[in-house]
């Protein structure tokens, strides 16, 4: 009786070292469910401006969003939305998909990412400006704190022969308008 003891023991101990070998290298995984914090959203409708220049004017053009308290989502939705305006409005040519919109940790700064260019290569540094410019103008106009965005693709820099996107763009902008 004992060495079947000692036999069941010595395997029991191995396959409990196997399965803890195989949960530090992260083969087996454990969801142990804990509370779930259940709080509700609060949402809200809120009429937002969006800004674009076209015909060499600022335009601008209220539409309602859904705003919750969670930042990000917000400027994900709004910013997603504005290039909707701007593409039904025919001043970019193409659908392009905001893939996430992050902050950085103090809330200062938005890190913007997109599926591609807001652009075609052929296109004016002018006409490239005016397409920040109305997404920065858009922002700004919400009142968020934010002070720079971060412009990229695939979640990497954004990369342009006549702009620099290595450093952020100021909320404000570079062009006087008004």
């Amino acid at each position: 009786m004992k060495i079947k003891e000692t036999i069941f023991l010595s395997g029991l101990m191995l396959v409990a070292a196997a399965v803890f070998f195989l949960y530090q290298k992260q083969y087996i995984i454990f969801n142990i469910p804990g509370p779930i914090d259940i709080s509700p959203v609060k949402a809200q409708k809120k009429q937002i401006e969006f800004f674009f220049f076209q015909e060499e004017t600022i335009r601008n053009e209220t539409q309602p969003v859904i705003f919750t308290d969670i930042p990000e989502q917000n400027m994900h939705l709004v910013v997603s939305r504005w290039l909707e305006i701007a593409f039904d409005e025919k001043i970019i040519s193409k659908k392009i998909t905001l893939q996430s919109a992050i902050a950085s940790y103090d809330s200062k700064e938005l890190y913007l990412s997109f599926d591609s260019l807001l652009w075609n290569k052929e296109s004016s540094t002018f006409y490239k400006w005016t397409i920040i410019e109305g997404i920065l103008k858009t922002i700004k106009n919400l009142g968020c704190g934010i002070t720079g965005v971060h412009f990229l693709i695939n979640h990497q820099i954004m990369y342009d022969y006549h702009l620099d996107f290595t450093n952020p763009w100021p909320i404000d902008g570079f062009m006087n308008c008004p």
